[in-house]
């Protein structure tokens, strides 16, 4: 078992950039997506072909939306019924193209399928930029993400703005279904976890989806399940989609591009009960963040303010933690927070009343990653605080 470990950092609390609208940035725009797309040639394989020309012909260049991240630019164009997905046969779900750019040059390009939880739920390509962002989670239903050629990555199903269960294609070996065939076979099953209402792992299912077996005879005849690996660009292979040749492997990507980061950025605050002469303020900040997947997952920290009224301002009479929320999305890991110790303080800043209140943290990590057959557990920890006026 391989452990990593990061020394505490100390940040102090501010706010979150706010994104930046496509038509405030002048490139890469929608000639450079038609740029990338010519860039990626013509395939000879059949199925690359037809699946690059429902690509380019599926584009929606009014709906593009392009903003900033700390790294490079987020580009997302929405698709229309042109384009063709093996994960989308019955065509009921929204589909849009999103890059990740470093210095005007693609870094990252996926495919994002969404299947409302109701019909009327539409996902638009600025709540997707959310999303991915942000870890956002404001619309519920299906999410598919697949990687360049159809190729199959995750799904995700979001029930009340929660993560409820995550899929992924994972190789489990030592299974009879495996071990019972000649040659060198790998399984690959659709592997899918389920999350309570705090994210806590609470069940997992495994289903066989493909055998992969090289080419001394490892797949019998008529075996529904059984793919030569010389094969595995073939479009009807489950796991295939329209192509393998290359494709790197899910888990090695994770394991390369996750960052964990203590953070501390205000989220919100609202009177949750207004009063005359006392209120009650609830409080939102996000204070560890673990990102690079695609799509983050962060932790917030929950806190309530009891403020009273004396004549002409309002002062703080308290200020407490109230609880720790999971929020985003976790794929191919599990994080959890232990040890979590909140220390509040009221201060009086330029007036004779506790016009300031802060918030400070000292917390424990661990993640758990599900990659291979040896698991990799990172373990972090570290403070942080968060510092609200009474007039916010």
């Amino acid at each position: 078992m391989c452990v990593l470990f990061a020394f505490p950092l100390f940040q102090s609390c501010q706010k979150s950039d706010a994104p930046m609208l496509h038509n405030e940035i002048k490139q890469p725009g929608t000639s450079f997506v038609k740029q990338w797309l010519d860039g990626l040639g013509q395939p000879s394989h059949p199925g690359r072909a037809e699946w690059l020309s429902s690509l380019k012909e599926g584009l929606i260049l009014d709906g593009y939306y392009q903003e900033k991240t700390k790294s490079g630019e987020l580009v997302i164009v929405p698709l229309n019924r042109n384009f063709k997905s093996t994960f989308n046969k019955d065509g009921d779900k929204t589909a849009f193209l999103v890059l990740n750019l470093e210095n005007n040059r693609v870094k990252r390009s996926n495919i994002i399928l969404f299947k409302p939880a109701n019909p009327t739920i539409a996902l638009s390509a600025t709540d997707l930029a959310k999303l991915i962002s942000d870890g956002e989670l404001n619309r519920d239903g299906e999410y598919t993400m697949l990687g360049l050629w159809d190729k199959f990555r995750f799904s995700a199903v979001v029930k009340d703005r929660l993560v409820h269960s995550v899929s992924t294609y994972e190789v489990l070996k030592d299974r009879p279904s495996t071990a019972s065939r000649s040659g060198q076979c790998t399984g690959w099953y659709l592997v899918t976890r389920y999350y309570d209402s705090r994210g806590n792992l609470i069940h997992t299912d495994e289903v066989l989806i493909f055998i992969e077996c090289d080419d001394s005879g490892g797949c019998p005849p008529g075996d529904p399940y059984c793919t030569d690996a010389s094969d595995s660009s073939d479009p009807g292979n489950p796991g295939g989609g329209s192509g393998g040749g290359g494709e790197s492997d899910v888990c090695a990507d994770y394991l390369g591009n996750l960052n964990f980061k203590i953070v501390s950025e205000k989220l919100s605050v609202a009177i949750c009960k207004p009063g005359t002469n006392t209120r009650t303020k609830c409080y939102e900040w996000k204070f560890y963040v673990v990102s690079g997947g695609l799509i983050p997952m962060y932790y917030v920290s929950q806190e309530e303010a009891i403020q009273t009224f004396h004549g002409s301002y309002w002062q703080f009479k308290s200020f407490t933690h109230k609880a720790v929320a999971k929020r985003g999305m976790e794929i191919l890991y599990s994080t959890s927070m232990t040890n979590v110790s909140a220390i509040p303080t009221l201060r009086k800043v330029g007036v004779n009343y506790y016009n300031v209140a802060n918030m400070a943290l000292v917390f424990s990590v661990k993640a758990s990653l599900f990659c291979g057959d040896v698991p990799i557990v990172y373990s972090d920890g570290g403070n942080t605080s968060c510092q609200w006026s009474v007039t916010e």
